[in-house]
């Protein structure tokens, strides 16, 4: 019986300690300016694009290290415009892979749809994701996301 009791506490550790590598690998971040996020070396380590406007305030950024799978939402002052690097292209917000890492900042998938213009954007060759951009049509604002594009089954239409 001790033997037993013991056994469950070492997998009972184990399951503990697993779970908390689990939640290091998931990491959150908050900048109130561009600059603040590129002093603190953000675009350097690519969880934060280099073509966000330096105007951007707000930024919210949360990154999953092993599944390279990133999210970012930034607001931007009244009238700033934002060019989007030349390898992006307009698509359907139902075509967009899913943002997988949920936070209370993301849109919804309806919200994301009546309020973005979203585009697709090549990734880096050689990985294992796709890349999106959505900007807000009042101007106020962009995200930006890494993930795998839905397959057919998983596309609304």
């Amino acid at each position: 019986m001790r033997e037993r009791v013991l056994r469950v506490a070492v997998v009972l550790a184990a399951a503990l300690a697993a779970s908390g590598c689990i939640d290091d690998m998931v990491q959150d971040a908050f900048y109130p300016s561009m600059s603040d996020a590129v002093a603190d070396g953000a675009i350097r380590r690519g969880w934060i694009p280099d073509w966000v406007p330096a105007g951007a305030t707000r930024l919210r950024e949360v990154h999953e290290v092993d599944a390279s799978m990133s999210a970012l939402a930034f607001d931007l002052p009244a009238g700033a415009e934002w060019p989007l690097p030349p390898h992006c292209r307009p698509i359907r917000a139902s075509q967009a892979a899913p943002q997988r890492l949920e936070r209370p900042w993301w849109p919804e998938p309806q919200e994301m749809a009546r309020d973005h213009d979203v585009f697709q954007c090549q990734a880096p060759p050689g990985s294992t994701y796709d890349e999106f951009v959505a900007r807000r049509r009042d101007g106020a604002g962009g995200l930006h996301w890494r993930g795998w594009s839905p397959g057919p089954d998983e596309r609304s239409k």
